[in-house]
Formats: structure tokens, C-alpha cells, sequence
């Protein structure tokens, strides 16, 4: 039996059946599916000409933490004639704990407090318009972006981290993989430590700081600061 979260009431924002094309409706069936206690709702971009929406699945009981990822990225269809046509697709995602201070539900994109999903639609907008093919271990810094997307926190970059497991991709009827990865957010501290030791032991100290939880938080300790994490 599914459990009943506190979202769930007469006149409910959550998603019934969703008007989608099957791209669009797949990856969102495929998180779904994956959390099944969580409620979801999607959010359309209408300000970008790119077309990539963002689904939300709210907390639950067993599971208090949000789930938001894109949709339309870097689907494959965005694949044309002269390039590689093995190249499958990607979407971004984050785990958000469930205390973040969204000011009303359901999150709406221009809430002060929504800038974690601002955050994946300008990230997702940056890899899709230039066409980028994110790896496992990708490091974009602030400045690397048209737009600073973290004015309210004192992170500088993104890791992009590819979990293992059934969360590290999603294969389509055709074959062809769309690849997940999830931005993990970095100090410039820590990204100043990317001289002396690699992404993956970066990413595993973060996660460590972070209580061993890949959910994002308002503050976490900086491993700069926390050496004995990188022994």
C-alpha cells in the first residue's frame, strides 16, 4: 500500500495523466517508477525556447527528500546527420532535503527559495544549446556560464556525478541510453583541490561532509576544511 503524504489533498497540483510526447513522458514514467511513494508534478520552462521542463516528485513518509530532474536535455533525438550517432542522451537530477524553505507548494520556478531548480534548467539549457556530452567526473565552475546560477549560496561549480545502479541511466525501446548524472555542488576550496587529488575522491569527501547523503543541503562543511576526510 502506497503511504499517504502530507501533499494530498482534495484539489491536488499532482500530476494525473500527462499530455507528453513519448520521450518526455518515458523519463518521467522512469523516475516515477523508481519512487513510487513520492507525488510528482511538472514544471514547464516558459521562458527558454529549449523545451526542457523539469518534473518534481515532493517527499513522502518513507522517503522525505524531493527528487527533481529535466527533461529534454540532451535527448537523442537532438542527434543529426555527421555526428556520432552513438551517442545516446542525458538528463540532470538532484535529491533535496526535505526542510529546504520552498515558500508554498506547489514550487513555483521564480521562488527565492526554488534556485536548486533554477540551477538544473540553467545548467541543462548550457549542455543543451553548445550540445556538450557530459561525462562521469565533468567540472563546470561559475564562471564557465552566461548566467551565475548560485548568488545565494557560497558554492562556485558543479561535479557532475553518475550514481551506480538502476539510477545511472535509463535505456530506451531503441537501445540508446539517456544518461542520468546528478551536480554535486562544490566550494572553491574544494574545487582548488582538484589539483592534488581526483573527482571521484573529491565527490566521495563531499558526500562524506555531507553526512553520507547524496541530498542537497543549505549548508554542509567544506572538505577544505576537513583534511582528514581525503586520507
Amino acid at each position: 500500500m502506497r503511504v499517504q503524504n502530507k501533499w494530498e489533498k482534495k484539489g491536488s497540483f499532482f500530476s494525473k495523466n500527462i499530455k507528453k510526447s513519448t520521450y518526455e513522458a518515458d523519463i518521467g514514467a522512469f523516475f516515477r517508477a523508481r519512487f513510487p511513494q513520492h507525488q510528482a508534478a511538472y514544471i514547464e520552462n516558459q521562458s527558454k525556447d529549449t523545451g526542457i521542463s523539469l518534473q518534481v516528485l515532493y517527499p513522502c513518509a518513507i522517503e522525505p527528500f524531493y527528487i527533481i530532474h529535466t527533461i529534454g536535455m540532451n535527448h537523442p533525438s537532438m542527434v543529426t546527420k555527421g555526428q556520432h550517432q552513438d551517442i545516446g542522451g542525458a538528463e540532470l537530477w538532484l535529491m533535496v532535503t526535505v526542510s529546504w524553505p520552498f515558500s508554498k507548494l506547489p514550487i513555483k520556478l521564480d521562488d527565492a527559495a526554488a534556485w536548486p531548480l533554477r540551477l538544473l534548467l540553467c545548467l541543462a539549457e548550457f549542455f543543451h544549446r553548445y550540445q556538450v556530452k557530459v561525462t562521469n567526473g565533468w567540472v563546470l565552475s561559475q564562471g564557465e556560464v552566461a548566467v551565475p546560477f548560485l548568488k545565494q549560496m557560497p558554492l562556485s561549480g558543479v561535479i557532475m556525478s553518475q550514481l551506480s545502479g538502476e539510477l545511472a541511466a535509463y535505456t530506451m525501446q531503441d537501445g540508446r541510453k539517456v544518461e542520468l548524472f546528478m551536480p554535486i555542488l562544490v566550494y572553491q576550496e574544494e574545487l582548488s583541490l582538484l589539483s592534488d587529488i581526483s573527482t571521484d575522491d573529491l565527490v566521495e569527501s563531499v558526500i562524506a561532509c555531507n553526512n553520507d547523503s547524496f541530498q542537497l543541503q543549505r549548508q554542509r562543511p567544506n572538505v577544505a576544511d576537513m583534511e582528514f576526510i581525503l586520507i
